[in-house]
């Protein structure tokens, strides 16, 4: 669920309680490489500008983690959901496998890691309908902690990737035309204090088809979280994203707020 005028955002406070989001439960021996984790959830849109209705949805997902050195690690997800009061069936999602690298630190406060992630095309989506083999992703990703500098808790992001796709065929069974190469960027910060968190990011991404037509598209993210107990939390997100040009292909579409896009989530949370 996802990328000012105040009416909105008091609104979607207001109706926090109306999604729900609960259960990740992981296992992390000490002694040993291996790491599992197991979650269901449960998920509603809270309010999207010019609908009424609300998607509901459940969900269950499944990771595990190989620590194969002190610097490189291994994760693998996978998931499953069902939408609630529809038609459609349980479909599985896109699941992952990523190398990951620890990275190096430049100085006390910046930090450089990346990974290397390859896409399971587990979906109906990829695996049929777009005929997609496996994608894989190369991401830097530049952090820089403001805590000693600045104020405890505070925190930039900086985030690079370029994926590569592997498609059976150049378009879909839609006849939509697959994307093969894009390079996106991602610029965040985040806060903590006490038990509260405030996020926000903005990702900027080009991407360019089998027939070298070029694609681009923007997403606005913002998040309030708020730690109740050591294993529940709240959370409230906004979200807005879209082509990142009008359909004249010359004047910006990119706007932290569309009334043809923007949407708000809540949720609740629960964590062994």
């Amino acid at each position: 669920m996802q990328q000012y005028r105040f009416t909105p955002l008091f609104l979607g406070l207001a109706i926090l309680a109306l999604g729900a989001k609960p259960g990740l439960a992981s296992v992390k021996n000490p002694d040993s490489p291996w790491s599992l984790g197991a979650g269901v959830s449960y998920e509603s849109s809270l309010y999207k500008f010019g609908e009424e209705s609300r998607s509901q949805s459940m969900g269950a997902g499944v990771n595990a983690g190989y620590q194969l050195s002190p610097k490189f690690s291994l994760g693998l997800d996978a998931s499953f959901s069902q939408e609630i009061g529809g038609i459609r069936e349980t479909l599985g999602n896109d699941g992952h496998l990523a190398l990951n690298h620890q990275g190096w630190n430049i100085s006390r406060d910046l930090s450089v890691r990346q990974s290397l992630t390859a896409v399971l095309p587990l979906s109906r989506q990829s695996g049929r309908r777009d005929g997609l083999y496996t994608a894989l992703t190369y991401s830097p990703i530049i952090a820089w902690d403001l805590s000693d500098s600045i104020t405890p808790g505070l925190s930039l992001f900086d985030r690079l990737s370029a994926t590569r796709a592997f498609h059976e065929f150049k378009t879909s069974t839609l006849g939509r035309s697959m994307k093969q190469y894009s390079l996106s960027n991602s610029i965040g910060a985040s806060y903590s204090f006490s038990k509260f968190s405030i996020s926000t990011s903005f990702s900027r991404s080009v991407a360019w088809t089998y027939e070298k037509n070029r694609v681009s598209s923007f997403g606005f993210k913002q998040s309030i979280g708020y730690k109740a107990s050591r294993h529940v939390g709240l959370s409230l997100t906004y979200g807005n994203g879209g082509d990142a040009l009008r359909p004249n292909g010359q004047d910006s579409n990119i706007s932290l707020i569309n009334e043809n896009s923007s949407s708000f989530a809540g949720g609740i949370s629960y964590e062994l």
